[in-house]
């Protein structure tokens, strides 16, 4: 009496799985309840195509983890109530579905609803490419934190009372959610104003907060309004974080792919268990395997970063494995040590990021790498990753509707310096003062160059 049919349905098929396959079983339903967590992916309905659906998604998403429904999956960009999709509120969805449970667009059976990338504009193909490209990028860490939601019943979207009980901002930001224990995440759910998304975002005590989109480290304790552009959105990461990513993934059918152990600057020492299993069979409970990540920050301006032996084990898992460290908003080091052997690197100057090989090595064995920074070493924490991609995107702009335009020395110097700074990285100091000389008067170099009105306000939308 009183059993939901839809619950049963629910858990009928899940045992019927468990019963006949080897496989792990998995669900993709209709809520039939409470309980019906058990079965994990539950279907939130035929969402309407509008800002009012998106506003309300973070905030269901969050709060359904206090019943223990963790894994929840949302039609991105709504289902049905519109003939054609307005790219800014997809891409919005996109983004907040990417840091969601589960990334899944549908719509209902519509020629104008058709959502594959490939049918935007080319800017807006882009942003929804790397949108995805982020997601699965993050997979381990994900992949981690699903255990740790298994392990414990708090779910991968949480609301911030989870994490701080105490602060009344907890409750009163209803659609800002922790990802996991690294990512705090404010999805924006309303239209630009000229161009422009503004947030407010509260950023909580205890630590600072790395700001992905821009490269600007913020203080905790505070409520900031930020300002985003369309291919960007407010992700900050816990000061120090060491995330586990993927690079460019093919399938996520094996994990054996490379491991690029990423780094978030902070000068503080951290951890990371990075959790792996055999992916699909039911012997998860007791056979899996965990890698420590960590680091630590010497005094004298050395960063030591540890790839800990593999520990545990599964079915199918590799012996060997290539990792790559990366460390983000990164001044350009003196030296390199990995295992006692100085190294190579790479240096991206866009994103401020230093890249280091790691050899393929035994995943029993612990790996050491040394970064060894000058005691002069810039601090790349202020915006000028952010500040780097709008020049950039800027002056790429200004010459598709003027091809004929010549940048005078100072523009053009400022839309070079991340590339100068990737084949020159010796020169970073220099190339980072000249640029934070010239940003300082950008509306003069602006004028300079016969940059006025709307074209130079667009320079300077996202400051």
């Amino acid at each position: 009496p009183r059993l939901s049919n839809t619950w049963w349905i629910n858990y009928t098929t899940f045992t019927d799985m468990e019963r006949h396959h080897d496989t792990r079983p998995m669900l993709y339903h209709r809520w039939g309840g409470l309980g019906n967590h058990r079965y994990q992916i539950g279907f939130s309905g035929d969402a309407i195509i509008s800002w009012k659906s998106l506003d309300f998604q973070p905030y269901y998403n969050s709060t359904a983890s206090n019943v223990l429904y963790g894994y929840w999956s949302h039609d991105i960009g709504g289902h049905m109530g519109a003939d054609s999709i307005d790219p800014e509120m997809y891409i919005r969805w996109m983004q907040f579905g990417a840091f969601s449970p589960i990334l899944r667009t549908h719509s209902t059976k519509n020629a104008g609803l058709n959502k594959e990338p490939w049918v935007f504009a080319d800017k807006e193909r882009d942003i929804i490419r790397d949108i995805i490209k982020q997601r699965y990028s993050l997979a381990p860490y994900i992949y981690t934190m699903a255990r740790h939601a298994y392990d414990t019943g708090v779910s991968l979207c949480r609301p911030m009372y989870y994490d701080y009980p105490d602060a009344q901002e907890a409750y009163s930001n209803r659609n800002e959610y922790m990802f996991g224990d690294n990512y705090l995440v404010y999805p924006i759910t309303q239209p630009m104003n000229n161009g422009v998304s503004r947030q407010k975002v509260w950023l909580p005590a205890g630590n600072d907060w790395y700001e992905l989109t821009s490269g600007t480290m913020l203080k905790g304790g505070q409520t900031v309004e930020r300002r985003f552009l369309l291919d960007e959105y407010p992700i900050y990461v816990k000061a120090g974080s060491i995330i586990p990513q993927y690079g460019d993934v093919k399938n996520l059918r094996r994990n054996d792919e490379a491991v690029t152990v990423t780094v978030y600057p902070g000068n503080v020492d951290a951890q990371f268990v990075m959790y792996e299993d055999n992916g699909n069979d039911k012997q998860y409970a007791t056979a899996y395997a965990s890698t420590l990540l960590s680091a630590t920050h010497s005094a004298e301006g050395t960063l030591r970063v540890s790839i800990g032996a593999r520990k545990g084990e599964y079915c199918g898992m590799p012996a060997h494995r290539q990792y790559r460290l990366k460390l983000v908003a990164s001044a350009v080091p003196e030296k390199v040590v990995v295992d006692g052997k100085q190294t190579g690197f790479e240096y991206d100057g866009n994103n401020l990021s230093l890249m280091v090989d790691i050899p393929e090595t035994d995943c029993s064995k612990a790996k050491t790498i040394e970064v060894v920074y000058a005691k002069d070493a810039p601090v790349l924490t202020d915006g000028l990753i952010g500040k780097f991609r709008h020049i950039q995107q800027n002056c790429i702009a200004v010459k598709y509707h003027n091809p004929g335009i010549v940048f005078a020395e100072p523009l053009g110097t400022m839309e070079s310096a991340g590339i100068a700074m990737t084949y020159n990285p010796e020169k970073q100091k220099q190339i980072v003062e000249t640029f934070r000389k010239n940003y300082a008067s950008l509306a003069d170099i602006l004028k300079q160059n016969g940059i006025e009105g709307e074209d130079a306000q667009k320079f300077m939308l996202a400051e």
